[in-house]
């Protein structure tokens, strides 16, 4: 607690904007958490860098200020079930051995769709070290194609909101680290699953 605000999921929630969300829902009892979001992230015009208002953002903060006791949520409309993906039916389109210099065309492919979703996943699933995991929070993947089938997945999520070594090494004060997290990018996810005769090599490629 910041001079009687809260901070909530790297942002800064006063106690004048806590009793604008409690007068909202008071004054509105038929709006949903989507909406209740939606309207708190025009008030403080919280937006990515887009320009796309953040409101699963909005909507993680209002859920710790909920368990928090500070405001009141109407109850949810529908129930969400996440399952692990298995990967072990989808046929991945993996380039097989090749000298580097038989590579004559390259293709970075944003990950758009469920068919490319799934090669992402099985390329990951079978060449990452520690196998398929979800990519947490804000994300953008791509996939590497070449002429003889994807030999890479890209994977880029948004930064942890809290992390000490980081902080540190940065020099970040509380402040800086809640204006400027935004800019900040992880890639925890560098799989190949191309074995190329290339003197230099990217982690996660190996050698034939």
């Amino acid at each position: 607690m910041v001079g009687g605000a809260v901070v909530v999921g790297g942002r800064v929630f006063p106690a004048e904007l806590i009793e604008r969300i409690r007068e909202a829902q008071r004054a509105n009892p038929q709006w949903t958490r989507c909406r209740l979001a939606r309207e708190v992230c025009q008030w403080i015009d919280w937006r990515s860098a887009t320009g796309k208002l953040k409101e699963m953002s909005c909507r993680k903060a209002l859920l710790k200020l909920y368990r928090q006791g500070r405001i009141v949520l109407p109850a949810p409309t529908r129930r969400i079930e996440f399952r692990a993906k298995s990967c072990e039916r989808v046929q991945l389109d993996s380039m097989p051995a090749t000298k580097i210099t038989c590579i004559k065309q390259i293709a970075v492919i944003p990950v758009r769709g469920k068919e490319l979703s799934a090669q992402w996943n099985k390329l990951v699933s079978d060449h990452h070290d520690l196998g398929y995991q979800p990519l947490a929070g804000a994300q953008r993947r791509y996939l590497i194609r070449t002429e003889h089938g994807f030999a890479a997945a890209l994977g880029f999520r948004s930064a942890a909101l809290r992390s000490k070594a980081r902080d540190r090494w940065i020099g970040w004060s509380n402040q800086a680290r809640q204006a400027y997290i935004d800019r900040v990018v992880c890639m925890p996810a560098l799989p190949s699953s191309a074995r190329c005769e290339c003197p230099i090599l990217p982690r996660g490629c190996s050698r034939a």
